[in-house]
């Protein structure tokens, strides 16, 4: 939805009918709306049991750093609403920073507060790291103190399972 011309399917009327079948079917729906988060936010009110879940945490790929997290306070105010999580995933491609990342910690632990280890999942996007898999992986399992083994489960592969409704 980063595109103008697929935008406006975020507005109210424009095809309310695809994502109520989506609600329906209970079929969850990822979204890359990096600048248009408010419209994803309007999108999960008017559709209250249809899962979102927010791509790359709703990140530009064009920016790095404090200037790429200037808007994070748009995806936080989220969290409030239950039927939306989002998926921390190509964050080594956010930062001027070599592993092990410091710079993404503040972020990661801000998100991880508001959105808890039930409603937030790790991806890699591993076609366009400036890293390593690995690298990216460990950042996860390694490098994030705030995350209990027990988050580190969810948050690796448990809560995408239960939001995407993959047996276990």
């Amino acid at each position: 939805f980063f595109k103008p011309h697929w935008a406006r399917w975020l507005e109210g009327g424009v095809i309310d009918w695809y994502w109520s079948a989506l609600e329906r079917l209970n079929i969850p729906l990822m979204a890359l709306a990096y600048g248009r988060l408010p419209l994803l936010a309007d999108l999960a009110k008017r559709h209250p049991g249809l899962t979102i879940i927010i791509d790359h945490m709703g990140r530009q790929s064009a920016l790095r750093d404090d200037e790429c997290f200037a808007d994070l306070d748009v995806m936080l105010a989220m969290a409030k609403m239950p039927n939306v999580s989002v998926k921390a995933s190509s964050l080594p491609c956010y930062t001027t920073d070599p592993y092990p990342f410091p710079k993404l910690t503040p972020y990661l632990k801000r998100t991880f507060d508001a959105f808890g280890a039930d409603r937030m999942m790790w991806g890699s996007d591993v076609t366009r790291l400036p890293c390593t898999y690995l690298e990216c992986l460990d950042h996860f399992r390694r490098e994030l103190p705030f995350l209990t083994d027990a988050d580190r489960a969810k948050v690796l592969g448990g809560t995408a399972a239960k939001l995407l409704r993959w047996p276990i």
